[in-house]
């Protein structure tokens, strides 16, 4: 059961970090395609510089949360299935990876 909940944690955390902000948040708010202005990365610095200033630092709000809630959140919501499984630090390594 332990290694099947980790690997479901795993597997939305993989998700989870795999949502591509700065592209939804260019794309929604100036219907622009950001990785065809500015440097091409879908990354905040260049939303911040292509869309604007408040799009950029939501894009950033919304990247860094995406990290926070897998490490911190999810790692220690299930830190009771994965007691005897692993410690909490290398879970919190894990899922932010």
């Amino acid at each position: 059961m332990d290694v099947l909940v980790f690997i479901m944690v795993l597997v939305f955390s993989y998700l989870l970090g795999s949502i591509p902000f700065g592209y939804l948040i260019a794309r929604i708010f100036k219907k622009i395609d950001i990785r065809k202005h500015g440097s091409h990365n879908i990354g905040a610095t260049n939303v911040f510089r292509v869309v604007g200033k408040v799009h950029g630092s939501a894009c950033l709000i919304l990247d860094i949360s995406k990290g926070v809630i897998s490490v911190i959140f999810i790692s220690d919501i299930y830190y009771g299935y994965f007691n005897n499984f692993m410690p909490l630090t290398w879970l919190k390594i894990i899922f932010g990876l």
